[in-house]
């Protein structure tokens, strides 16, 4: 099975039947309409083939497949924005995208049109009409990452691209303990990595939780907490992933925040894990968060672990 196929059957498409073929059956009308119409996609993939959302010169994006697509479904050139530019490696479960177009087709007709079009890795779950005015970065209010790691004994080979493999065995409640000290509001100017300019660097973290879904007993715990997306809470022997030989060793590290620096998620982690290994304190995430200063926190974890997962837009916005 192609790494792409998994994704395409979720959305309950045939990789045999991608193509310009199943876009034509789609029976879209392309006139164009006097009117700018605002267009939401909520859309899944998988980031492994890809240098990030943001199109670049020197390799194959996200945001570059997504535009060339919906040129061809618009008949005309559209500008695609993101909720957020999520890197090289990185996947998404519901990253929200935003544009504006002539084109009259409605929701059903470019869910279809566009899963037609896309590559088997790239599959929008969702098609919504908006405002114009609707930007998917600026009228977010919170987003929800979530970040897969595993400990087990031997390699996970079917699962490297979706994971992040740890070498040595972690102390999960260690690690609860200290990703408690993270949560709240607090300038984490530690746990951002340079290249992107922000106003501030004060974020609130709504919720974080890390488990081990194939541990009975913290499943049951997580599947009756109140995270706003519950993931790998069935039973351990419900093996709902497959791909993991040994999935005791799966641990899930989720975050919910009004908003994310650039490797926030990566850095938090790479910090926890250090806490989990017994080498640093319970108490060190909160030191770093004090020293205001990147070289005090750990590793900034591998890319392929993290999913972003939802979007929040609060009321005002679809």
């Amino acid at each position: 099975m192609k790494p792409s196929e998994p994704l395409a059957m979720a959305h309950g498409m045939n990789p045999a039947e991608q193509g310009g073929e199943a876009a034509a059956s789609a029976g879209f009308d392309a006139a164009p309409s006097s009117t700018l119409r605002g267009i939401k996609l909520t859309v899944a993939y998988d980031g492994s083939n890809y240098l990030g959302w943001q199109s670049q010169c020197n390799g194959r994006t996200i945001q570059e497949v997504l535009e060339k697509v919906g040129r061809q479904i618009a008949g005309e050139k559209v500008n695609m924005h993101a909720s957020g530019r999520t890197d090289a490696g990185v996947h998404a479960l519901g990253q929200v995208i935003s544009f504006r177009t002539h084109a009259r087709h409605t929701p059903e007709v470019w869910l279809r049109a566009f899963n037609g079009f896309l590559p088997t890795d790239i599959g929008v779950i969702r098609v919504e009409e908006t405002s114009p005015v609707f930007h998917a970065r600026v009228h977010a209010v919170g987003k929800c990452y979530r970040y897969l790691l595993h400990d087990g004994p031997r390699p996970e080979a079917l699962a490297q691209r979706a994971l992040w493999q740890y070498s040595r065995p972690l102390d999960l409640a260690r690690m609860q303990e200290a990703a408690s000290l993270l949560q709240g509001t607090h300038d984490f100017y530690s746990f951002q990595s340079g290249g992107s300019r922000r106003r501030t660097t004060i974020r609130t973290v709504r919720d974080i939780r890390l488990w081990r879904p194939f541990d009975p007993a913290a499943a049951a715990e997580s599947a009756t907490a109140q995270s706003p997306t519950r993931f790998l809470s069935y039973p351990a022997e419900a093996r709902p992933y497959p791909l993991l030989l040994h999935p005791a060793g799966l641990i899930v590290l989720e975050i919910t925040a009004d908003g994310f620096l650039y490797n926030m998620v990566r850095t938090i982690l790479g910090t926890l894990v250090q806490v989990g290994t017994g080498r640093r304190a319970i108490d060190w995430p909160a030191q770093v968060l004090a020293a205001r200063d990147r070289r005090q926190a750990g590793q900034t974890a591998p890319a392929q672990g993290l999913y972003l997962v939802s979007v929040d837009y609060g009321d005002g916005h679809p």
